[in-house]
């Protein structure tokens, strides 16, 4: 285990998670092409995440970041700001024909259709625009220069981006992604940054090796082109090896090389290649590279590994002790990473003797947080807060689990199968991670003159219910209540 103190001396780093579809495109792309990948997929991470929340039933049903829904209605554009694409003001002039050379760019991709593998050639890009605004000429009304209008149309400093969107199902498809860092594919040079893309797609993987045809790499890295009038891939760039070799493989090797020394990139490659027979002439049949984790992935895996640990505790403890997130987080807190494993442990130990006590503990879960609250105090070593603050803080939560949301006792059981109704009417439209950690602990506290209380365990939790997750929370709301029904939210104390 990677000690804590250690840990907190990894810089944060901005990942960008893509699917594999878009890091192994065929193509040739420009850096400004690419940058123009990398900040539409980064503008996505909410949504990937949102993607990777959702349920596997769900998944099923939209593998893709977009819904059929969206799809049809029309996927808003995204407007990225030029200096993300390198390009430089002065430069602006020559703006219209990288943009126009964007949009009638080919790529190629994987794909399935209809059961049968396919390949599709299209365009990225369906529609990209590049906003005027009228600007005020200062030096027109002063009268220092003659100008027909006191106006001059400017470019924006920003473009907007239309996806194509009927290859957006299949090349936004994210059963398989990959996770990156932004500032090294966007700063290194274009051969660097889609080789380090595609490596990092592999590095975790059993062998560390990835092994690819040259025909095909030559096409990822867009060395040759697909010709639309012989359907056959022709020679862009770099028709002999050892031109290839220097130009792709070698500088970017070396450049990845050179930021792993200076602590900057999670990894870089090392590579030989096969020729067929053995024997070193012409163009080797494949090449074969070594992934090698620097010191900067390694501590990132283990932050990784750590917070999924945290995450199955939290889960664990949610789905079997019924505690909220604040509850969770004030016992994660107060454990050191490497304990993590032996709380676990304790967790399923704990879970296993409210089992065989099923129906002798009157309240289960002001039992297991009080008994989880014990184990932690106990710990050697403890957590870095002090004591009076430990004590504090959990004392509260215990509280707060023993506490039991108020209810009236005359309240009509009509009302009690509204609200049963509403519950199951809203985790159906729920995405299932917001209903797992969010929603589900919403309890029912009184109706009484067309006011709805409801108790909800934190003020936290009572603001992502509002903020977050309003729109699903009003659609199931309306379909059970009437509409002159208000809200009011009540945190259990």
């Amino acid at each position: 285990m990677v000690e804590k103190a250690v840990l907190r001396n990894v810089p944060e780093i901005s990942y960008i998670k893509q699917p594999y579809n878009l890091t192994f495109m065929r193509g040739e792309l420009s850096n400004m092409q690419l940058s123009a990948v990398i900040e539409v997929m980064d503008q996505m991470q909410d949504r990937v995440e949102k993607w990777l929340g959702m349920g596997t039933q769900q998944k099923e049903l939209q593998p893709s970041l977009f819904s059929k829904e969206e799809l049809e209605a029309g996927i808003p554009a995204i407007r990225i700001p030029l200096s993300s694409l390198g390009v430089l003001p002065q430069y602006y002039d020559r703006l219209e024909d990288a943009v126009r050379s964007m949009t009638s760019q080919t790529i190629e991709y994987e794909s399935t259709i209809d059961g049968q593998p396919s390949k599709v050639f299209a365009p990225l890009f369906k529609r990209i625009a590049i906003p005027r605004r009228s600007v005020l000429n200062e030096r027109a009304i002063e009268g220092k220069v003659e100008a027909p209008s006191k106006h001059t149309p400017r470019r924006g400093s920003f473009i907007e981006i239309d996806l194509n969107t009927e290859i957006v199902p299949y090349l936004f498809n994210m059963k398989q992604y990959n996770k990156y860092i932004k500032e090294v594919a966007r700063n290194c040079s274009l051969y660097t940054s889609r080789i380090y893309m595609c490596i990092t797609a592999k590095k975790y993987s059993q062998t560390g090796i990835w092994e690819i045809s040259y025909s095909e790499f030559r096409q990822i890295m867009g060395a040759d082109r697909y010709d639309n009038a012989t359907r056959k891939w022709v020679t862009a760039k770099y028709p002999v090896y050892t031109d290839f070799r220097k130009r792709v493989l070698n500088g970017a090797m070396k450049e990845l090389k050179e930021l792993e020394e200076r602590g900057e990139v999670d990894c870089y490659f090392t590579y030989e290649e096969v020729f067929p027979g053995g024997i070193r002439r012409g163009n080797p049949d494949r090449l074969r590279f070594f992934i090698h984790i620097t010191e900067m992935g390694k501590l990132e895996q283990a932050r990784t590994e750590i917070a999924k640990g945290k995450i199955e505790i939290q889960q664990y403890m949610r789905q079997n002790f019924r505690f909220n997130l604040q509850e969770c987080n004030a016992l994660l807190r107060l454990v050191d990473d490497e304990h993590l494993s032996e709380m676990l442990k304790k967790c399923h130990e704990l879970k296993q003797y409210l089992d065989e006590h099923q129906g002798k503990i009157e309240k289960p879960k002001s039992y297991a947080f009080v008994t989880m609250k014990s184990w932690v105090e106990n710990l050697i070593p403890v957590a870095e807060e002090s004591p009076v603050e430990m004590k504090t803080e959990t004392d509260d939560f215990a509280q707060m689990a023993q506490a039991e949301p108020e209810i009236i006792k005359s309240e009509n059981p009509e009302n009690r199968k509204k609200w049963d109704s509403f519950m199951e009417r809203l985790q159906e439209y729920s995405v299932e991670l917001d209903w797992d950690v969010y929603l589900k602990y919403m309890e029912f506290g009184s109706l009484q003159d067309n006011e709805l209380t409801i108790c909800v365990p934190s003020e936290f939790v009572c603001e992502k219910i509002q903020n977050d997750f309003s729109v699903v929370f009003y659609k199931a709301f309306d379909e059970i209540f009437p509409k002159d029904v208000q809200i009011f939210f009540s945190i259990n104390k």
